[in-house]
């Protein structure tokens, strides 16, 4: 007997604690460690700002441009993108427009060329216009608000930009005006000349034929106008396609068969659509054909 007292003694003592501690404490402790954390049915998920790209402010710039630039500003391909990125520019921080949500962006089109539209491969031009075509209802608005509910300085900002594009212009030089001479004919400049003279002062072009091109020379400009009309049309061309660019050009127009093509184009209205197409496939082709129909309709009187 005196051998179990210990043991006796000992499962008394278990007894008595197993007892005191469901008394003291709490009952769902013991599975509170393995307990999971309860979260809300919905979970939160990120927030993304997203911020207006700048091909969206370039297509803004550009419908105000369409909008507000008058039948006799000639701008080349060079002066009307640069006349738009910096219509652009001071969209943003002279006029701190902030465009609202609402816009569509085309998975198709790259995002760094959406955030820095360039235009030197044709490929760009076509992301322009699907950046345009998803979102013309959205510009409609953007360029409404701006010439309704912000008209005084909207206007004033396009009158500054319009004005300040024909710094850009690159004065003609021999080279470029030898190279017009050279596509279009020696009696390009006089006619050219006679396209810029009032309407009353114009003599309604004579009937000619087709195998004589070079008939428009029976009637010849005074020297200045002549020499005025040389500057201009130099000008173009020289802003568009600088010396070093000229000899590309030359190259494209020999190995493309362009130079009697253009030159009857001018004259009668002659390159197919096909013909056109395939210039505007290479970027060289897209300026040319863009200058060449300028130049079409500055001389609109030969027609």
């Amino acid at each position: 007997m005196k051998k179990l007292l210990p043991y006796l003694l000992g499962l008394t003592v278990l007894l008595v604690g197993a007892f005191v501690s469901s008394r003291m404490l709490p009952r769902n402790a013991a599975g509170a460690s393995s307990r999971k954390p309860a979260f809300p049915t919905t979970q939160l998920q990120p927030v993304r700002v997203e911020k207006p790209p700048e091909v969206l402010y370039f297509l803004v710039a550009q419908a105000l441009v369409e909008k507000l630039k008058t039948g006799d500003l000639l701008l080349t391909v060079r002066e009307y993108q640069e006349l738009i990125r910096q219509t652009s520019l001071h969209l943003r921080e002279d006029l701190g427009l902030e465009l609202p949500a609402g816009f569509i962006l085309p998975p198709s089109v790259p995002k760094n060329w959406l955030e820095h539209p360039q235009f030197n491969d044709p490929d760009h031009y076509t992301f322009l216009q699907q950046v345009q075509a998803g979102n013309r209802d959205y510009l409609q608005k953007i360029v409404g608000r701006l010439l309704d509910e912000y008209a005084p300085q909207t206007m004033q900002l396009m009158v500054e930009r319009l004005a300040a594009i024909q710094a850009f212009r690159k004065p003609g030089d021999a080279e470029s005006l030898s190279f017009v001479k050279a596509l279009y004919g020696e009696s390009f400049v006089n006619d050219y000349a006679t396209s810029h003279r009032p309407k009353e002062d114009q003599a309604k072009p004579s009937e000619r034929k087709r195998n004589h091109p070079e008939s428009s020379q029976a009637v010849t400009r005074p020297a200045k106008e002549v020499a005025a009309a040389q500057a201009q049309v130099s000008s173009l061309w020289r802003t568009e396609f600088g010396p070093e660019e000229l000899s590309a050009v030359r190259e494209y127009i020999l190995s493309q068969n362009l130079r009697d093509k253009l030159r009857d184009d001018l004259l009668y209205s002659d390159l197919s659509a096909a013909e056109r197409s395939l210039m505007e496939k290479s970027v060289i082709g897209c300026r040319l054909v863009f200058l060449h129909d300028l130049t079409c309709r500055v001389v609109s009187t030969r027609q």
